[in-house]
């Protein structure tokens, strides 16, 4: 019988030591073949991320005011627009802002005849008889002088400041009487309806 050959210890040890090495290598490819990401790299993503915007503090208080409602009209400052909001307001017998378009102190008085001051609520009684449900008519501006034999601001003082007025027909109890609407300035150039003046059974009557 042959004796059973071995290879030789030395190369038993190489065989072990050349097979390690090719693992090693390849595990070091794999390594190196693996992608990295930098700290920087990192760090640049994470500041690029979008963040939601921060109100303004006129933004927050435009929402807790409700900046967006509407403003509250300013007072009228010329006489034209007054007396069309005037007379709107006496057809529409709305006494509620007739009140508001009125002074502290009503002027109410007779053509020809005494006048004096009212209280707002006096003069709002005593409106809500006058006008009744009657078809109140408005004299347009050319028509005035054929309607008054004098000029109707001459009855004022000169505490009224910058007065005008307009006419009203069809007005009274019995729906026979002119009116005389006038309105008057504030310190603040703002118009208020200063206040009426009566002609008994119409201006015709009382020329």
């Amino acid at each position: 019988m042959k004796p059973k050959l071995y290879p030789p210890f030395s190369l038993l040890i190489l065989t072990s030591l050349l097979s390690g090495a090719c693992a090693s290598t390849a595990s070091t490819q794999v390594v190196e073949n693996t992608p990295t990401i930098s700290p920087l790299a990192a760090t640049s993503t994470s500041t690029n991320t979008p963040q939601p915007a921060t109100p303004t503090q006129t933004e927050v208080a435009a929402t807790a005011t409700g900046a967006h409602d509407m403003a509250t009209p300013a007072p009228v400052s010329e006489a034209e627009p007054f007396k069309a909001w005037l007379s709107e307001n006496i057809a529409s017998r709305n006494f509620d802002e007739l009140r508001k378009l009125m002074g502290s102190e009503f002027y109410f008085g007779l053509l020809r005849s005494d006048s004096g001051m009212e209280t707002q609520d006096n003069a709002i009684r005593l409106l809500r008889d006058f006008f009744g449900d009657n078809h109140v008519e408005f004299v347009l501006p050319q028509e005035t002088a054929s309607l008054l034999k004098e000029d109707p601001l001459a009855r004022l003082g000169p505490e009224v400041k910058n007065p005008d007025y307009l006419l009203a027909k069809n007005v009274g109890t019995a729906g026979k009487d002119g009116a005389i609407l006038y309105i008057a300035q504030k310190p603040d150039g703002s118009y208020y309806w200063y206040g009426l003046l009566v002609a008994r059974g119409g201006f015709e009557s009382n020329q």
